[in-house]
């Protein structure tokens, strides 16, 4: 079992930041949104996903540390000096070692890190599709949209933490690293990048020095590859058909008709759009290699136990345009994805990511997991998220449903049986710990006017997170005997 680790804590707080007017989480293996429409649920989820693009290094088109960069050619003598120093006849230990880090280099990179934080607010304005990052300022508010983020790990103090201030003219970034930073050093980085027999420019040294030690260990969780699939994916899988009709209907026209563009996408939903046009295509044409079988199944479990049925790709077209298809079980021909039901269409990505894309160590999001399922399916499909849990991703989930909520607490107090108790519950094998699972409840508040976030606590008598759904019942339930009462009263003796 490959259990995402709870030692890595990245924790981010936000305050007048959209329709939210104040956050504080810290994101477990598996963390859940939960809340009414408008409160800032998927504003948090593509803060998340905005900041591990930009720390991510596959995914990011920057590089942080590029030599020039650096605030001083004095910095890199520097660090020539106490490599030699640091590492000249010592031996690593098999399991690494523990290094301090020169202030020199920390001072340097916390420079760095404040000049690309100002990337983070263009990240953002993408991310979200506006014109301008101000437009993130809550509505109302007199102060500057505020986030922090810090990654800190058990029994040691904060690691790396970067502040910024939204404002209307101004974007600010205070970036802390403490002094004294010690990181532990894997022994085939440290005798390749650290040998100090190995003769490097003072430049290249400590570029590649930084790209294969340092930063992994100063990022964590944030240098993690995340991926979004928004709300209504099934209106985004049908349209595929009308994205290739206009690519095909314009190309024999490229060139003739100046100014003539097809209108763009920006934020999550363009990403999404092109990562599906990426699917099963080059690289990702094959199934991954190198995973346990446990991993390469679960596509196939949710296929099995969710849609019934399987879906795969098509590119037997001109183009080589993706062709989404999904066959029942028991079928022998396919059905295009859009004459299949939305049930499919919603889940369909999901399977598809993980089948080509998700790997351990990956952060997934996922909007309204529950879309177009029955209850049961709801209840089935998150204990397959808890599965992907013990794979080793990180999924974050935002949710309206009732039917999720208390899947995910049956999950959590299932951890507190052992695995002979558990044997005869349904659904009790992808247990996850306390540790493991963060609920977070967005309410709609007065003073200030905007949303305020609060970690849901499991209660241990009832099994359950405390949230409104119970209000909504009893609500119902008090309006349906109103009713029977003035049924009967209507009703002649």
């Amino acid at each position: 079992m490959n259990d995402s680790s709870t030692k890595d804590t990245l924790e981010v707080e936000v305050t007048d930041f959209g329709p939210i007017a104040r956050a504080r989480i810290d994101l477990r293996p598996l963390t859940v949104f939960v809340g009414p429409s408008n409160t800032g649920k998927s504003y948090l989820a593509v803060l998340i996903y905005a900041l591990h693009r930009h720390f991510n290094r596959k995914q990011r088109d920057f590089m942080f540390w590029h030599p020039e960069n650096w605030n001083s050619s004095q910095t890199a003598k520097t660090l020539a000096e106490w490599r030699k120093n640091t590492f000249a006849d010592k031996k690593m230990p098999a399991g690494g070692s523990v290094i301090n880090i020169p202030n020199a280099m920390r001072d340097a990179m916390r420079c760095i890190l404040d000049r690309r934080g100002k990337d983070i607010c263009e990240k953002l304005r993408l991310c979200f599709g506006m014109d301008n990052a101000n437009a993130l300022i809550r509505k109302g508010s007199r102060k500057d949209a505020f986030i922090g983020f810090r990654r800190h790990e058990s029994g040691n103090s904060d690691i790396f933490k970067q502040e910024l201030a939204i404002g209307k003219q101004l974007f600010e970034v205070n970036t802390t690293i403490p002094e004294g930073l010690r990181i532990r050093f894997d022994k085939n980085y440290f005798l390749s990048y650290t040998d100090p027999r190995i003769e490097l420019d003072e430049g290249e040294m400590w570029y590649e020095y930084f790209i294969h030690c340092v930063e992994p260990r100063l990022f964590g969780s944030l240098d993690s590859r995340a991926f979004y699939l928004p709300a209504d994916r099934t209106g985004i899988m049908h349209a595929h058909s009308t994205v290739v009709s206009a690519i095909v209907g314009n190309a024999p026209m490229a060139g003739l008709r100046p100014g003539n563009s097809l209108p763009m996408l920006s934020g999550v939903l363009a990403t999404f759009l092109q990562e599906l046009i990426d699917l099963g295509h080059g690289k990702n044409g094959r199934r991954r290699v190198g995973l346990s079988e446990r991993q390469h199944n679960l596509d196939k479990k949710i296929e099995a136990s969710v849609l019934d049925g399987s879906v795969r790709i098509d590119r037997s077209g001109i183009v080589g345009y993706p062709n989404f298809l999904y066959r029942p079980k028991g079928w022998k021909d396919d059905l295009p994805l859009m004459h299949a039901s939305s049930m499919v269409s919603e889940l369909a990505p999901v399977v598809l990511y993980l089948r080509h894309v998700i790997q351990p160590g990956d952060v997934l999001i996922i909007e309204e997991p529950e879309a177009h399922l029955h209850p049961a399916l709801q209840v089935e499909f998150t204990r397959q998220l808890a599965a992907l849990v013990h794979a080793g991703i990180r999924v974050v989930v935002t949710t309206h449903s009732e039917w999720v909520l208390e899947t995910v607490a049956n999950l959590v107090q299932a951890s507190r049986l052992s695995k002979e108790r558990r044997k005869g519950i349904e659904g009790a094998e992808p247990a996850l710990r306390p540790d493991q699972v963060g609920a977070w409840l967005f309410k709609s508040g007065a003073r200030p006017k905007g949303a305020v976030v609060q970690e849901l606590e499991l209660d241990t008598e009832t099994g359950l997170f405390q949230t409104d759904f119970d209000d909504v019942s009893l609500e119902l339930y008090n309006d349906g005997i109103k009713i029977s009462n003035r049924i009967q009263d209507s009703e002649p003796e």
